[in-house]
């Protein structure tokens, strides 16, 4: 008899246990919490980054005439000096006509002889003529020297033409080369650089202008620019860390460091530019890509951090005994993913770390992971201003 009453004692109390534990695991929400642990909150500077091209360059004409034969292609991947099209230059070819015009118009000159010289024998037979009369005895010595010293200039003036003549042929006839090297240069239009064509501006059988653009081209390497605020400039150094975040790559973290920093702020903006390079850059970084950084300033070791998603403004749901209690928090510095706790909790805490727009004070909840348990480490922070509780 008295066994039959412990065995229906003991199965009562196995069914209250097994209903309390159903109930629990059943009716009650499931939680994933943080343990707040001590670290290294690095002070830094927030900015916005866009990667652009390194360098950006133009596909230009070099004469004016018809775009006879265009390689030209959107995203096309060309060489420095590749052939990516050709132009008559209709305003050399009238230039160098001009300059054979006058070239043979000198060389004719040059052969004929300066005007001059078709007086010479003349002269010759005048002065032959003076110098028997000096030596018969009809004029002077000093007439006769004065024919001489006549004859003497006419002949350098002579002389002097020809030189003229000679130099301008040779001018000529050396503008007339370079002229047709540069006819030939101008035909063919290259590429400056290594680079891809990002837009065609002139195509096929149009008439190009000197110095028109074909085509726009940039570099395949990129550069990283950083816009920050004026207040926190001085805080940034050449060689400071940081941490990129590209907004196409979601919460993924790059590593880096700031290789240059822009004298000057933008006008408009009154935000200074930094360039950033990355240590280990993704393959597919395209320009246009935009996202944010945080640039080391300084370091605050033993400190508490949770993650950032835990707070509710200014407070966090901290689980105790199962159910979630709400503390105000004074916060430090916070960064993409970590947020610094000055005050309110302490090391070891757990707190909602996802979700917690779902919860309330008070609700019963059953921890259904762990995140950073027994978690030491430095943890890269950016500067916001400080939250205080009320």
């Amino acid at each position: 008899m008295k066994s039959g009453k412990l065995f229906l004692l003991f199965t009562l109390i196995a069914i209250a246990v097994g209903f309390y534990l159903s109930y629990f695991y059943l009716f009650t929400a499931q939680v994933v919490v943080a343990e707040a642990y001590s670290g290294t909150a690095i002070k830094a500077v927030s900015g916005t980054v866009t990667v652009k091209p390194k360098i950006e360059s133009r596909i230009m004409c070099t004469g004016t005439g018809w775009f006879v034969e265009s390689f030209l292609e959107e995203g096309k991947e060309v060489k420095k000096g590749e052939v990516v099209g050709r132009v008559e230059p209709d305003d050399l070819r009238y230039r160098i006509r001009n300059t054979q015009r006058d070239l043979d118009r000198y060389e004719k000159i040059y052969n004929y002889g300066p005007p001059s010289s078709h007086n010479l024998k003349l002269k010759e037979r005048n002065f032959a003529k003076m110098k028997d009369m000096y030596e018969r005895g009809f004029i002077s010595q000093a007439e006769f020297e004065q024919h001489q010293i006549d004859m003497d200039a006419f002949k350098w003036q002579i002389e002097m033409e020809t030189d003229s003549i000679s130099h301008t042929k040779q001018a000529r006839l050396e503008a007339l080369d370079e002229m047709e090297d540069l006819f030939i240069r101008r035909l063919t239009v290259t590429s400056p650089m290594d680079g891809v064509i990002t837009a065609v501006h002139s195509f096929k059988d149009e008439y190009v202008g000197n110095g028109g653009t074909l085509a726009s081209l940039i570099s395949k390497e990129m550069k990283i620019s950083a816009e920050v605020n004026q207040d926190d400039i001085e805080l940034i150094q050449i060689g400071g860390k940081a941490k990129v975040r590209f907004f196409t790559y979601g919460d993924k973290l790059f590593e880096a460091k700031v290789t240059q920093i822009l004298p000057n702020a933008n006008y408009g903006t009154q935000r200074f530019t930094i360039y950033i390079t990355l240590i280990e850059p993704p393959q597919s970084l395209k320009p246009g890509m935009t996202g944010e950084v945080s640039l080391y300033a300084d370091e605050r070791p033993n400190t508490i951090l949770i993650p950032r998603l835990a707070l509710i403004g200014n407070s966090v749901f901290v689980v105790k005994n199962n159910q979630l209690e709400r503390r105000k928090v004074t916060t430090g510095y916070l960064s993409f993913s970590h947020a610094e706790i000055l005050s309110g909790i302490q090391t070891g805490d757990q707190v909602v770390a996802e979700n917690v727009d779902l919860y309330r004070e008070g609700d019963r909840v059953n921890i259904k992971n762990t995140l950073w348990k027994n978690k030491k480490k430095v943890d890269f922070i950016k500067t916001d201003k400080v939250n205080k509780s009320d």
